[in-house]
């Protein structure tokens, strides 16, 4: 019974590993991407 929760552990702490980095870049990026998205709209729009 104890292996396979260790290595749901392990696995866990590695998705965790791989996805909060890629969590704090991309979010930043995609907010990024849609502010800049919604200006430039909004700019063709009042032009």
């Amino acid at each position: 019974m104890a292996p396979p929760v260790l290595v749901g552990h392990e696995e866990v702490i590695t998705i965790l590993h791989i996805f909060v980095p890629l969590i704090t870049w991309v979010t930043p990026a995609v907010l990024r991407i849609y502010i800049a998205t919604y200006t430039t709209d909004k700019a063709t729009f009042t032009t």
